[in-house]
């Protein structure tokens, strides 16, 4: 009796070697593939810019809409307050920004305004207003009040736009387009949203007058 015990003991061992080799096996394919999923899948990285309060998702090869933005709202402020006693400390802070295709062209340009600025004796701020991504072409418009003070004191203001493009390449952003004008801007969509904005202040204002007179 206690012979067969074994015996059928055996069997069952025998079948459950058989069984957890093939386990085995599977379990070895399956952790394989996931090795080479992670490898080759991009790691999502949380972050929070400094000019933002929410969180924001930034990939090797991309990120999320507020990342951009932010950003753009770093660069057209570094640009838009620009002087000939900071334009080298702001040169060597753009550099690794900037896109080799635009690279040139772009610090050509900044070089040029920042001398404009020595010859005219002028002072230039800018202070953004409305920061909008638009997914469609991918840009990011940063529109605002720009202000030009002479050495009499006598300030021109304007409105102007930033308008940029980003691409990401191992976490680190690269501007790949960037022009800016007096004005709105150019896109149809952002300017709706920016005309939606200014009501919005006007309404506002309106109500706290009211407050005000009671």
């Amino acid at each position: 009796m206690n012979f067969m015990e074994h015996i059928k003991s055996w069997d069952i061992l025998k079948q459950e070697a058989k069984y957890s080799r093939v386990t085995i096996l599977v379990e070895s394919v399956l952790i394989f593939i996931l090795v080479i999923a992670v490898l080759n899948k991009d790691t999502l990285v949380t972050v929070i810019p400094y000019n933002l309060t929410e969180q924001a998702y930034m990939s090797q090869s991309g990120a999320s809409n507020n990342v951009k933005e932010a950003w753009a709202y770093m660069l057209a402020t570094e640009v838009g307050n620009i002087t000939q006693k900071d334009f080298l400390f702001i040169q060597e802070r753009l550099r690794p920004l900037v896109s080799p295709t635009i690279y040139s062209d772009f610090f050509k340009k900044l070089e040029e305004e920042v001398k404009q600025i020595k010859e005219d004796k002028v002072v230039i701020t800018f202070a953004p207003v409305l920061v909008e991504y638009e997914p469609s072409s991918d840009k990011v418009f940063v529109f605002g009040r720009g202000e030009v003070t002479n050495s009499l004191g006598y300030t021109r203001v304007t409105n102007r736009t930033y308008e940029m493009r980003f691409r990401f390449a191992q976490y680190v952003p690269q501007l790949t387009h960037f022009t800016s004008y007096e004005g709105e801007p150019k896109d149809a969509r952002v300017l709706q949203k920016l005309r939606k904005a200014e009501l919005d202040r006007q309404r506002r204002e309106a109500k706290a007058r009211e407050r005000g007179n009671k």
